[in-house]
């Protein structure tokens, strides 16, 4: 009885930092694009949130450079799934553009994020 309860108040702190998560998790751990949606959810609710911002200001140019460098081996590859792969890349960054501007601290700290709408279209076309 006394390990269930162990396991459960571990489980419990664990699903607790998980949804108070700034995104710094995600950030340390190499994947930038989800670092960058949990900032932008954290700064919906709380604004002044430094180390969020900071997180996103951060992760969001490694999350582009990131997709882009998918992008650029799938350009090179001459395998089946280049064009799922491209269309993948192009929907992420459209979507980090589309949750920045939806989020006005996001938007105050990146005011210019960028848009794959065309190249995401001339893809979806092949």
């Amino acid at each position: 009885m006394k390990k269930n309860n162990h396991f459960l108040f571990l489980y419990l702190v664990a699903l607790i930092t998980t949804a108070y998560s700034t995104g710094s998790t995600s950030y340390k751990h190499g994947d930038y694009y989800k670092a960058c949606l949990e900032s932008i959810e954290r700064l919906r609710s709380n604004p002044k949130s430094n180390k969020s911002q900071s997180v996103l200001v951060n992760a969001y140019p490694l999350a582009q450079k990131t997709a882009q460098r998918e992008i650029d081996n799938a350009l090179l590859a001459n395998g089946t799934e280049k064009y799922y792969i491209l269309v993948y890349q192009y929907e992420k960054l459209n979507q980090l553009a589309d949750q920045i501007y939806n989020c006005p601290k996001a938007l105050e700290l990146i005011p210019h994020p960028s848009e794959y709408v065309a190249e995401q279209s001339k893809t979806n076309g092949c």
